[in-house]
């Protein structure tokens, strides 16, 4: 009968938790500007089910406007944030961001889409 020893026993995988605060979400320029847009957040821890912020109905951001989000979040691997304009029956994508692993990570987050002129940052807070 053999038995191992501890050097010959397989290693045990460690699993990082990321932790991060959605803090706030500046509008620098909007998609309908100068109009405001009626905004909504989409989202993804790890590939997992969508979130949407809020649940219903949408926040309406003007250049300068700030919004206050305060939304803690753990992930693994990666968090995709997803901002969209609020339209009757169509709304329109206005860029994302993904955090990845244990970062650091940009701060503020870009999110525009280039063919509609948007301009917003999301800024984010490690958290322990």
């Amino acid at each position: 009968m053999s038995t191992k020893t501890i050097s010959e026993a397989p290693a045990a995988k460690t699993t990082t938790t990321n932790k991060i605060v959605l803090t706030d979400l500046l509008c620098v320029r909007t998609s309908d500007f100068p109009f405001k847009d009626e905004v909504f957040l989409v989202y993804t821890v790890d590939g997992g089910a969508p979130v949407r912020v809020p649940v219903q109905g949408y926040q309406s951001m003007a250049p300068g406007d700030s919004w206050h989000l305060n939304i803690p979040i753990d992930f693994q691997n990666s968090l995709k944030v997803e901002l969209f304009d609020s339209e009757a029956g169509n709304d329109q994508f206005l860029g994302h961001y993904t955090y990845t692993g244990p970062g650091p990570w940009s701060n503020p987050a870009p999110i525009t889409n280039s063919q509609l002129g948007d301009q917003y940052f999301l800024y984010s807070e490690s958290r322990s």
